[in-house]
């Protein structure tokens, strides 16, 4: 994890679409990006903690974590809220994008 972003609680926006990611179900729900701006909603809040050399990444509202689909997740697996397990596809790193606002989520391999 990137040692410029501080264990916390932040948002997740798009760069693109200016869409923020939210969690509107419980277990096992599928983690999307909303068309409505960011509302400091439980729901769009994820609280960042570090663990080990990465980062589990936790939904305010729910509590439940960003978790890949499938143990060994490939391209285009759909992320999920789900209940800590501990497993590499609930663990993720961060990475730094050009400046320093802008970092890109990667799971752990």
């Amino acid at each position: 994890m990137s040692a410029n972003l501080c264990t916390g609680v932040y948002f997740i926006r798009c760069e693109s679409t200016g869409t923020v990611v939210h969690v509107s179900g419980g277990h096992n729900s599928l983690v999307t990006c909303s068309a409505l701006n960011y509302d400091q909603a439980g729901a769009q809040l994820f609280e960042f903690k570090r663990w080990n050399e990465c980062c589990i990444i936790t939904n305010v509202g729910t509590k439940l974590v960003l978790d890949m689909s499938g143990k060994y997740g490939v391209n285009g697996s759909p992320v999920l809220a789900y209940e800590y397990n501990g497993g590499p596809n609930q663990q993720w790193h961060i990475q730094r994008q050009g400046d320093e606002k802008r970092f890109s989520l990667l799971r752990k391999f």
